[in-house]
């Protein structure tokens, strides 16, 4: 398969994405999102170590088989992918936004400011109590 391809793809999902056409999912790990297209997935998720960011995007099909995953790295410019890191941590953003209905929150925090509707809340003793 072409790289070209596939980066058209993710072009795609994240310009869909960012217009609201599709709408991405959480999953039980914090920093990774997915959405299903026909009967696959694509998977987005970020990782550090060594204090750099990796973005890591898998396609799985539909037994839930990984056929086909690449990391981009901020910080290896040996990776074949390195020059996409932009895109991959793009989408990556996008998707967490998607995922998390950002534009709900923001809309309803915004709503709420024009009504100077503001909600108290508890001391915060511990950030695991977030959000309230």
């Amino acid at each position: 398969m072409e790289d070209s391809k596939i980066i058209e793809l993710l072009e795609e999902l994240r310009d869909a994405t960012q217009k609201g056409e599709v709408r991405w999912q959480e999953t039980a790990s914090r920093d990774a999102f997915r959405i299903g297209l026909a009967d696959n997935l694509v998977r987005v998720e970020k990782e550090y170590k060594r204090g750099y960011a990796s973005v890591i995007v898998r396609f799985l099909n539909a037994k839930g088989t990984e056929v086909w995953h690449q990391y981009s790295d901020n910080d290896r410019s040996d990776d074949t992918f390195h020059s996409e890191y932009p895109l991959f941590s793009n989408l990556h953003s996008v998707a967490k936004a998607s995922a998390l209905k950002l534009d709900i929150v923001v809309g309803d925090m915004r709503e709420a400011l024009k009504q100077r509707s503001v909600t108290e809340l508890p001391p915060e003793t511990d950030p695991s109590d977030i959000p309230f």
